[in-house]
């Protein structure tokens, strides 16, 4: 209800992770209207809080202050490494549609 969870198929290398360091982000939307394409707009910085690495280094759990519904959410993440590789991909885009209720 406060973020994201990003999960990776290796173990990150601890080395690499400076808790919400080198995280940024925003969230825009488009304009929808009849002609195809729009510009993003309304663009926001994401305000990241944290940034909490799991036991397993397999995922990290990033807690936004501002998320927006109807909004793209879009993420670039640190050069993170494993034993093995460096990250792929760091951009990762989702569109918020909802904003699940927190587990009591």
């Amino acid at each position: 209800p406060d973020g994201f969870r990003f999960t990776f198929t290796l173990p990150l290398d601890e080395a690499s992770f400076h808790g919400k360091e080198g995280f940024s982000g925003q969230s825009y939307t488009y304009l929808y209207h009849s002609k195809y394409g729009s510009p993003e707009t309304d663009a926001q910085p994401q305000q990241i809080e944290s940034a909490t690495l799991s036991k397993d280094r397999k995922s990290i759990v990033v807690k936004c202050a501002n998320l927006r519904v109807g909004y793209v959410q879009e993420f670039e993440l640190p050069q993170f490494t494993s034993k093995a590789e460096p990250l792929w991909h760091r951009m990762a885009y989702y569109t918020l549609n909802k904003i699940p209720v927190k587990a009591k």
